[in-house]
């Protein structure tokens, strides 16, 4: 939807393909690829050593989803602001 989304500056912001692309599209589409290479690493769950008193247990934090998040966007940067937290 690369078309759609610098057509879209350019009617809101009078702002060039060019510079809709390189400032705000490439940004978030290299932090979305970043993220889906690496999701298992970020999944996985972290293991450490227990306390003394705690000895034969097996501590772990697993990072799980909680709720609902609210994005604040920007009017100079609207995509990078937007969907860069969204990934």
């Amino acid at each position: 939807m690369k078309d759609e989304f610098c057509q879209a500056l350019y009617k809101d912001l009078g702002r060039c393909e060019f510079f809709t692309w390189l400032g705000e599209l490439k940004g978030v589409i290299d932090y979305c690829d970043h993220f889906l290479g690496n999701i298992d690493t970020f999944a996985q769950d972290v293991y450490f050593d227990p306390p003394l008193l705690l000895a034969p247990n097996t501590n772990f934090i697993r990072y799980e989803p909680l709720g609902v998040a609210l994005i604040y966007g920007s009017w100079n940067y609207p995509y990078y602001v937007t969907l860069k937290p969204l990934a």
